[in-house]
């Protein structure tokens, strides 16, 4: 269970208006042979250039620096649009009391208006250094007194990868916060009104319950030597998610994807005109985030490559990869909307699904679109409607998922990464490695001698001797959790602290117990072993579904290297699912169908990258 600093909403990852996304563009660089990520990465044959590379960390592990951006985007357009409207007022007035003498003597006066308001009202919304300190500091401390065992430093890096990013976001926060939703609703703008007003989850009484509780809390204010209670966080959270979400649907962003300039990351239209009223370069975000980027996520970013590139290469190879208007199909389909719409996209991949970001989900949902085209007649029911031989195979295996099959099993990590720290280790991985191995043999040795030494009780009391070990081997069972106690890695974080008669402590619901899960559903425990569809599809591997399937009961494998090091596997038991999936109902062949697809893409996916040729992994 992962603690979000602070449980403030600051920022959420906002999704930019609708795009047309396609796949990888070619390089448009010429390829130098070197790289500053070490040996140059080759995919059958294509270079995947520093800035793919770069631009793969920045849209998934680093996109917060791009959904600030977006944010900056967005408040710079509302101050403009102020700027203008009260100089086209002020020129207005002007040319009323006396015309000026000539259209070029009023456009001077109207740039020089809009300059000036534009100055004034930067001014008027700037975060004082100050007040900013003062709510920085006071976040700080009510985190540490909630949590005054954890390191508040390594918590902020945790959730917002540095200390600086962490500041940054909350002075925006509060910037966006004086330009759209001042304390005094009287004085939010239309475009926050509108917003508001607008949304289908109860914009008819936010802007009644926000007038009444600045109005109380005014009265509150009077009470208390002027100082202005603040409003409730997950209140304002809420709102700003609603204004942001609107105003992004009125403009343009793209990324690579969409063909803009290949040194580009971020382009934004604001006004509907087609052209760019800001652009961001990828040096521009890499040199925000490089000094935080680890050498694991220049892997993860190179490892996303490959497995992308292979994909579609094969798909190429087999005929099946998809049009544009295919590729809208489907992403349509995934979202269940009329328009593809990258923030629903987002809600679906990187909070429903746990993707790094929209722009990776997007591409495997993409792929996968062209491998079901692929394997369609193989899916085609037969000609009295009975499903398909390849589904009737498969169907066991999604009964044990869809019947709710559960497995009790118990997971060692042997982490590469200092977990309660939020740092890698020194060679961490290499480490991780060969201390699991280390484990795994310690395991296999105490379980070799305990049978050893219960053959030769067996034998000494079939001779009517007395048996009694030099060292006795401990019971593997016990051996295992003693083993789990000492060496995992899995961390749960403390619950915070309480501080008032109502206040409720943390659940434990989702800890993770040094391993020990309890009995899961297999959609439960992946979450619990740190997996996901994502890391399932790139990495080529799932543990989830190597102990739900595969491995015997009572048995230890591994070590298998995963997300955060290498992992040790035990399972206990398994329970059968309690109910068969009644392919008489449609719903339910369609539930078999997309299951399908995502495992045996996941196992094309496998396929294509063993048979790719890579250089420079």
């Amino acid at each position: 269970m992962q603690i979000q600093f602070l449980a403030v909403a600051l920022t959420a990852c906002f999704a930019p208006a609708p795009q047309q996304p396609i796949g990888p563009s070619p390089n448009a660089a010429v390829d130098t042979k070197t790289s500053i990520f070490g040996e140059p990465l080759y995919v059958n044959g294509r270079r995947v250039g520093d800035d793919e590379i770069k631009l793969a960390v920045i849209y998934n592990s680093c996109r917060s620096v791009v959904d600030n951006a977006k944010i900056g985007v967005i408040i710079e357009d509302e101050i403009s649009r102020h700027a203008v409207e009260k100089a086209d007022a002020e020129i207005a007035a002007k040319e009323k009391a006396k015309p000026f003498e000539n259209g070029a003597a009023r456009t001077q006066a109207r740039t020089a208006a809009i300059a000036r308001f534009s100055s004034l009202l930067h001014e008027k919304y700037r975060v004082p250094d100050e007040e900013f300190e003062e709510e920085y500091q006071r976040n700080v401390d009510e985190f540490r007194k909630s949590y005054p065992l954890l390191d508040t430093g390594a918590e902020i890096c945790r959730a917002y990868r540095t200390v600086d990013q962490y500041r940054d976001q909350l002075r925006q926060t509060m910037y966006f916060d004086r330009v759209f939703l001042p304390e005094n609703p009287a004085e939010w703008p239309a475009t926050s009104v509108e917003a508001i007003r607008a949304d289908d989850t109860g914009g008819d009484i936010f802007l009644p319950d926000a007038q009444a509780s600045y109005d109380a809390r005014l009265k509150e204010a009077e009470k208390n030597g002027g100082k202005l209670p603040r409003e409730e966080e997950l209140f304002m959270s809420f709102l700003r998610e609603i204004v942001r979400n609107a105003v992004f649907d009125q403009m343009s962003f793209k990324t690579r994807a969409d063909g803009i300039d290949p040194k580009l990351a971020l382009w934004a239209d604001t006004n509907g005109d087609g052209k760019p009223e800001a652009q961001f370069t990828i040096d521009e975000f890499w040199n925000k985030v490089q000094d935080s980027v680890s050498e694991t996520e220049i892997d993860e970013a190179k490892q996303y490559w490959i497995t992308s590139l292979a994909t579609r290469d094969r798909l190429a190879k087999d005929g099946a990869l998809l049009s544009d208007e295919e590729i809208k199909k489907v992403l349509c389909d995934v979202t269940h909307a009329q328009e593809v719409n990258l923030r629903l996209l987002e809600d679906f991949g990187v909070r429903g699904q746990d993707f790094p970001s929209a722009q990776a989900f997007i591409e495997y949902c993409t792929l996968r679109g062209g491998y079901r085209k692929l394997i369609a007649p193989k899916l085609a029911p037969g000609p009295g409607g009975e499903i398909s031989p390849v589904l009737r195979e498969y169907f066991d295996r999604a009964n044990k998922v869809m019947g709710l099959g559960r497995i009790d099993c118990e997971v060692m990590l042997v982490s590469a990464m200092d977990i309660p720290r939020f740092r890698w280790k020194k060679d961490g991985w290499n480490w991780a490695k060969k201390t699991a191995q280390d484990l795994r043999e310690q395991i296999d040795q105490n379980k070799k001698a305990f049978m050893e030494q219960r053959a030769q009780a067996a034998e000494a009391q079939k001779q009517g001797k007395e048996f009694k070990p030099e060292k006795p081997a401990p019971d593997p069972d016990r051996f295992w959790s003693q083993m789990l106690d000492d060496h995992s890695e899995y961390y749960d974080p403390p619950p915070p602290e309480k501080h008032g008669a109502g206040d409720q402590s943390q659940s434990s619901i989702g800890y993770k117990n040094k391993g020990r899960f309890g009995s899961r559903f297999r959609n439960d425990l992946i979450a619990y072993v740190g997996e996901t569809v994502y890391s399932e599809w790139v990495s080529g591997q799932c543990l989830t579904d190597m102990m739900f399937f595969d491995q015997a009961e009572n048995s230890v494998a591994g070590p298998y290297k995963g997300p955060l090091g290498y992992y040790l596997t035990r399972v206990k038991r398994r329970t059968a699912p309690g109910r068969t999936l009644n392919l008489a109902e449609p719903v339910y062949v369609g539930m078999l169908q997309d299951d399908y697809v995502r495992w045996s893409f996941a196992q094309y996916t496998k396929e294509a990258v063993a048979q790719a040729e890579i250089k420079g992994r």
